[in-house]
């Protein structure tokens, strides 16, 4: 019998054509990632959701998180803190303890210093 060797693995760096995905498509990727990182209970908020600040919530040792999906070009302060403000104003029993950007560009060592320094007071 002959012996059955195991295919080669090839591997290449190539940026992947997020841009190209629809916005709910970017944010349906977003739900699986996160769901493949070990949350639990993930839960797309759709339209709903994002006025707060949250596209997605998930669950981690019993603590809630929310995700706020970016598919755009550029995402610096501005945006960023605008999306904190909004998750520091739902109520403190809604507020999840954490946040977390999936974006498709790069984001600034300036940018995340001012989101940190923003949350580290809450």
């Amino acid at each position: 019998m002959a012996e059955r060797r195991k295919p080669l693995v090839a591997t290449t760096t190539h940026v992947l054509p997020l841009d190209s995905l629809t916005p709910s498509d970017f944010e349906r990727l977003c739900l699986w990632l996160v769901s493949r990182e070990g949350y639990e209970r993930a839960e797309h908020l759709g339209a709903a959701g994002s006025e707060q600040g949250r596209d997605i919530i998930a669950w981690r040792d019993g603590e809630q998180w929310a995700f706020s999906c970016k598919r755009v070009r550029r995402f610096g302060p501005k945006g960023a803190l605008a999306e904190v403000e909004k998750v520091l104003a739902l109520p403190e029993d809604e507020r999840p303890v954490g946040l977390v950007f999936l974006v498709t560009c790069d984001v600034s060592a300036n940018t995340r210093q001012q989101v940190r320094d923003r949350c580290a007071g809450e």
